[in-house]
């Protein structure tokens, strides 16, 4: 049975779904790296996306394209 670390991981890239505080979500196309059993992505402190982590630190992953369009689930 793959877990969802090796699912996502395969991936070059996640739709990373953050939410805002009135609970809308907002999808971003990120790029992804696997560190042993964690999956890692970067992105500088100052962006919405960080700032959204901040405040809820709900989170939705998937796989998705460069566009950031989902190719699973």
């Amino acid at each position: 049975m793959t877990s969802h670390v090796d699912r996502l991981g395969a991936s070059r890239y996640l739709l990373l779904t953050t939410f805002r505080k009135s609970g809308d979500a907002v999808p971003t196309p990120v790029w992804v790296g696997r560190d042993g059993d964690e999956l890692l992505v970067w992105s500088a402190r100052k962006t919405g996306k960080v700032k959204r982590l901040r405040n809820s630190g709900a989170v939705e992953l998937a796989e998705c394209d460069f566009h950031g369009k989902p190719s699973g689930p």
